[in-house]
């Protein structure tokens, strides 16, 4: 209130000494306009004459047919994303997948449409060894191995009951790039668009270093011995990352960048923030960055075999801006330029200025009267808030001591009453104590004690990855680790042993305990696996390993 009090003069000797001002302003700015509009027609007038005009009224002007996307963004381009299997059929006609890989799919859409399908030649074409064991494995006896190690074919899946037939129309081994042509066409799937140069040269492509660009795969790598699944459009991940470099790499133009490449990824799109592509995943290195094939070497095969399919380029896409071809011209005659506004009378300016002061002197002189209107309490009013202050204040100090508690150990069974169960059910811990007497009473000893920090959270120790060193800190309820950015805790997308949430550490007051998340290459402690959803309480110095990921537990 005291600051309103030291403002309010400020505020009147403003408003008084700019009233007059605004006014005066606003009939300059009328003035000059109708000066203004007066030399505007003088101007035009003076333009009609000296401006030749063509015969006709009619333009004749051609629309330019621009190429456009198939799809809307990066997530979007999901959609042209599929799974390829090399698969074997038994003699009763059932597919085994001997290895799978990531794919995308290009084309055009049309009553009279051909679909194809790009991947990496390495992720999908299996060698001899591999078909052997693979073959074998299906329970194919050796005597039978020679006639059947050659009879493989490829699928691509629809949903994940449902496939259909491809063959291989071409591959390359110096681009490690294979391209298959569909049995029949997937209408619920997007044929992707090829951005690249207008020329099909390197020297002017429409991306450049440090540009976004997102890898499109699925969570894991698929083979016979590890991973024999079928993932459909729900399943597709995405990683991010950006452009470091552009150049040539073994006599092939190549795009560097840090977004993760991996067996689950590899011969699938390079897409940019469009959802256009780019190049195409391998599982190469370039230094510490993943690589990928060029859009003008795709383009170059594509073209090279007559394969129709949605090229983009910065001059068959449509300007954002597009600047008008031809300018009309409308002959105006001139007109007798319009009366400005009459000016405000001084008069006028006079009376607003004393209402404005009078307005401002009513509100200082109600401000003042309330401000000195002084509050009455009887000594019951009194009374009665001086309890509610001392209640607020024991509530405030009760808070205060309830926060700064620690909570009560949990009680510790000795070392020596423990029993491991290693020999097969859940495998899990289980505590017995030795059997005493009725009358007896067992006394336990003292065990962790867990605190919680100011802010709530919780301090469950820490985890130690090996391999990098990183301090995992258990300070929530529950912690997970996987390699699906999205969902866990912790990421490690360097390993694709690791499922995309394999297992989670949770806190509570006996301590920490480890369950395994369904894992596909499972959770072990100190050398012993546990089973799906299994539970196990951690001591210090553990050694737990996340397929063949180790940590070590520290308090």
């Amino acid at each position: 209130m005291k600051k309103l009090f030291k403002l309010l003069p400020i505020a009147l000797a403003f408003l008084i000494a700019t009233s007059p001002m605004t006014i005066y302003a606003a009939e300059e700015k009328s003035e000059a306009a109708t000066s203004g509009s007066s030399e505007d027609m003088a101007s035009i007038d003076l333009s009609a004459e000296q401006t030749d005009y063509p015969e006709g009224n009619e333009e004749e002007t051609e629309e330019e047919q621009y190429a456009v996307s198939t799809v809307e963004n990066a997530v979007d381009a999901g959609n042209g994303v599929v799974q390829i299997n090399c698969v074997y059929k038994d003699d009763d006609g059932n597919s085994h997948i001997i290895k799978g890989s990531t794919g995308f799919i290009v084309g055009t859409t049309g009553d009279n449409a051909k679909q194809y399908l790009i991947t990496s030649k390495q992720g999908i074409v299996a060698d001899k060894d591999t078909r052997k064991a693979a073959i074998r494995s299906f329970g194919v006896s050796k005597a039978d191995l020679k006639d059947k190690v050659d009879n493989v074919s490829y699928e691509v899946v629809v949903t994940k009951d449902m496939s259909i037939d491809c063959s291989l129309y071409q591959q390359s081994d110096e681009l490690d790039l294979a391209v298959f042509s569909l049995s029949e066409n997937l209408a619920n799937r997007k044929p992707l668009s090829i951005y690249t140069s207008d020329d099909g040269y390197t020297n002017d492509l429409p991306y450049k270093t440090t540009d976004r660009v997102h890898s499109i795969g699925f969570p894991d790598a698929i083979s016979y011995d590890a991973n024999p699944a079928k993932y459909d459009k729900e399943d597709v991940i995405i990683s991010s990352g950006k452009i470091n470099n552009i150049h040539s790499l073994n006599d092939v133009y190549v795009i560097t960048h840090d977004a993760e490449v991996g067996a689950n990824n590899c011969g699938g799109p390079l897409v940019n923030e469009s959802g256009d592509v780019v190049g195409m995943n391998v599982l190469k290195k370039d230094g510490q960055y993943s690589v990928a094939i060029d859009s003008t070497e795709i383009v170059d095969v594509l073209d090279a075999f007559g394969i129709e399919y949605n090229k983009l380029t910065p001059g068959t896409i449509k300007p954002a801006i597009e600047a008008s071809t031809e300018t009309s011209v409308i002959i105006i005659p001139p007109a007798p330029p319009e009366p400005g506004p009459a000016p405000t009378p001084k008069w006028l300016i006079a009376v607003i200025i004393a209402v404005c002061v009078l307005l401002v002197a009513i509100i200082v002189a109600v401000v003042f009267l309330l401000a000195g209107k002084k509050v009455v309490h009887t000594e019951e009013e009194k009374q009665k808030i001086a309890q509610q202050k001392a209640e607020k204040k024991a509530e405030k100090e009760a808070k205060k001591a309830k926060k700064n508690e620690i909570e009560r150990p949990f009680p510790k069974v000795p070392s020596g009453n423990i029993n491991t169960n290693q020999s097969g059910g859940t495998g899990m811990e289980t505590n017995m104590l030795s059997k005493e007497d009725d009358s007896s009473t067992t006394l336990l000893s003292e065990g962790p004690i867990i605190n919680k920090g100011q802010s709530g959270s919780v301090k469950g120790g820490t985890l130690i990855r090996k391999k990098t060193g990183d301090n995992i800190l258990l300070c929530k309820a529950e912690t997970t680790i996987g390699k699906d950015s999205l969902h866990v805790d912790y990421c490690i997308r360097d390993n694709s042993a690791i499922s995309r949430v394999h297992a989670a550490f949770t806190v509570n007051s006996q301590g920490v305990c480890i369950v395994d998340k369904n894992s596909t290459n499972g959770t072990f402690v100190n050398g012993t696996k546990l089973g799906a959803n299994e539970s196990r309480m951690l001591n210090k110095g553990d050694i737990i390993r996340l397929a063949n990921e180790e940590f070590e537990y520290r308090k």
